[in-house]
């Protein structure tokens, strides 16, 4: 039986850069961290992550919490909330 890519991205701890995750046939390498506040006036950690758009194929970049359900497909350009990849 072929291993299943994850359907989630879940890390206890933002991973280090370099890290690389499969995620709906979509390969994202992490590059990075950046500190985020949530509107509620919390605290948090985003995690970069390198990709290529699904539709046009240039160089992207997605930002996620550790813990998400999910992850940008496409680049700023070809974005179509809602529309499936």
């Amino acid at each position: 039986m072929k291993p299943q890519a994850p359907q989630s991205i879940d890390f206890e701890f933002p991973p280090p850069a370099g890290t690389v995750v499969m995620f709906r046939g979509q390969r994202y390498e992490m590059v990075g961290t950046e500190p985020y506040t949530r509107k509620d006036g919390s605290e948090a950690t985003l995690l970069r992550w390198a990709s290529h758009c699904a539709r046009c194929a240039d160089p992207m970049e997605a930002k996620t919490l550790p813990v998400s359900n999910w992850i940008n497909r496409r680049c700023d350009e070809c974005k179509a909330p809602g529309v499936r990849t």
